[in-house]
This record gives C-alpha cells, sequence and structure tokens, in this order.
C-alpha cells in the first residue's frame, strides 16, 4: 500500500539476555530443573498449569526435541498499539517477548520482556489525487510486511534447527540447543483481527459481534 516504517532489534541479543538474567534463572521463575534444563517440572493435575503442560506445548517437544541437547524455549509474544497523542491517528506497536521455560509469575514482571521492534501504525496514507484513504486490506498488508521483516530472525533460526547457546543454571553452565516455536500471542481483539485477517468492526453501529476465545 505504501512506505512505512519499523523498528528491529537484534532477537539473539534480547533472547540471550533473558536466559543471563540472574533474577529470572533460579528455580522459582523457571519451568526446567536447573539440575537438569532437560526435565520440566511437573504440572497439576486437574488444573490449569505452566505452558509446557499444554498440549501444543508437549507436541512441540515430540517433534523438535529430537537430540538429547534440545530444549524446548517457546515464544510468548505481545503486541498492541498505543496512541502517540491526544489529538493524533498516528499509533506505534511494540512487539515483545518473553520465553515459556519462564513460570507464568516471572512473565508477569517487566523485566521478563524483551523488544522485537516497533511497527509504526500511521494515520490513512493518500493514494490519489481524491485524496482517499487507504483500504483496510491495504493496511493489513501492511503490517504483515512489516511484520515478517521483524520476525526474519525467528524464521531463520528456525529454519537452521534451532540455537546453541550456553545456559547457566545453578552454577554450571549447559550446552543445549533452544527450539524457539511461537506458543502464544498476546492482545487484544483488534489487534488479533488484523493479526489472522479478519474482517473487523468496533464500532457503535455494530449490531452483532461475534468473538471466538
Amino acid at each position: 500500500g505504501g512506505v512505512g516504517k519499523i523498528v528491529r532489534l537484534d532477537f539473539e541479543s534480547g533472547l540471550k539476555s533473558l536466559l543471563r538474567d540472574p533474577r529470572f534463572m533460579v528455580q522459582e521463575n523457571l519451568c526446567i530443573d536447573v539440575n537438569n534444563p532437560f526435565k520440566f517440572t511437573s504440572g497439576s493435575s486437574g488444573t490449569f498449569g505452566e505452558l509446557h503442560t499444554g498440549e501444543a506445548c508437549q507436541e512441540a517437544i515430540r517433534t523438535h526435541c529430537v537430540a538429547p541437547t534440545d530444549l524446548l524455549c517457546g515464544l510468548v509474544i505481545f503486541m498492541d498499539k498505543t496512541h502517540l497523542g491526544l489529538f493524533s491517528n498516528s499509533n506505534l506497536e511494540p512487539v515483545m517477548f518473553t520465553l515459556s521455560i519462564f513460570t507464568r509469575k516471572c512473565r508477569r514482571h517487566h523485566g521478563a520482556w524483551r523488544n522485537l521492534g516497533y511497527v509504526e501504525r500511521g494515520a490513512s496514507k493518500v493514494t490519489d489525487i481524491n485524496m482517499s484513504k487507504t483500504p483496510s486490506s491495504e493496511k493489513v498488508v501492511d503490517f504483515h510486511t512489516s511484520l515478517r521483516l521483524m520476525f526474519e530472525d525467528i524464521k531463520r533460526i528456525q529454519d537452521s534447527g534451532g540455537l546453541w547457546v550456553d545456559l547457566p543454571l545453578n552454577g554450571k553452565v549447559y550446552r543445549v540447543r533452544l527450539k524457539i516455536p511461537i506458543v502464544l500471542v498476546i492482545g487484544d481483539c483488534e489487534g488479533h483481527d488484523d493479526l489472522c485477517g479478519r474482517y473487523k468492526c468496533h464500532g457503535l453501529r455494530v449490531q452483532r459481534l461475534c468473538r471466538d476465545c
């Protein structure tokens, strides 16, 4: 649809900074055993457990963790646009991530997140001499193009089979190959509609808003 701006930060640096943060790499904040990082702590039967206890993560472990040194370290993505001013139509959408090996309580800490970048969701661009607005479908294409560029590093690591890192735990350093599937994307209804390419209408005149969780 036009020319947009994104800010893209280095994913690998952000990931490694989380894995080396002593505030979080302790047993109380981890779903893995600090004495055996290839072993996940067990979840409570019959209750909502940590992410790794879910069917999607269990399937990812069976599919991707095929070698003794493979460790599932799923990515939890958050994105939600914010307005840049009271009288401005311009928005900025930060894209952030944290790790599924962190406990739910740990993931609530602001320091357990890193930025992937920012997508500019500006005011409608002019597309012709009649000053018509950019169609919504083109805006979604622009948004997905920005996300494709922002997630290039993640895709490259996924396609190469994972990322080798030194994992410091409980006074020891383990050489592991991280498998980094995206296991969860957090956002609001409007943002997820853009993410999934769905028709959206959040105005006052909509008669039947259907939302599936």
